[in-house]
């Protein structure tokens, strides 16, 4: 049974541009995700280096493909990098524009909540 506190599970292998190009998509949204190398890259399947992750991957997903993405919260399980990118962004790319958001006012007339205003403000105008 998958513990409730994992959204996203990447099956993947390292060397495979297909995973990096997920892994990357990820990274660039800043989405939590735990990844599995159940085997190496290969058209045909490469050779497996953890086998309890590739029975996973099977069990799951019912074909032996990388990258394998499972949306535990949706529901959803994506193969083909260009489809999981495309969910990704569907699902998961609003979320970084709503962290980066902060509702900064004018410092007032001083204190440490001005200071912290203008802190804040500053951060902000360096991130966007």
């Amino acid at each position: 049974m998958v513990p409730s506190n994992r959204m996203l599970e990447l099956y993947q292998a390292e060397g495979c541009p297909h995973c990096a190009k997920v892994r990357d998509k990820l990274s660039e949204l800043g989405v939590s995700y735990v990844s599995h190398t159940p085997r190496l890259p290969g058209g045909e399947g490469g050779d497996v280096v953890n086998r309890q992750a590739y029975d996973e991957m099977l069990a799951l997903g019912e074909a032996d493909q990388i990258p394998f993405l499972v949306d535990h919260d949706r529901g959803a399980r994506l193969y083909e990098s260009d489809a999981i990118v495309a969910y990704l962004d569907d699902h998961y790319g609003d979320s970084r524009a709503s962290r980066t958001e902060i509702d900064v006012r004018e410092p007032d007339s001083g204190g440490l909540r001005g200071t912290v205003a203008g802190v804040a403000g500053r951060l902000l105008q360096v991130v966007r």
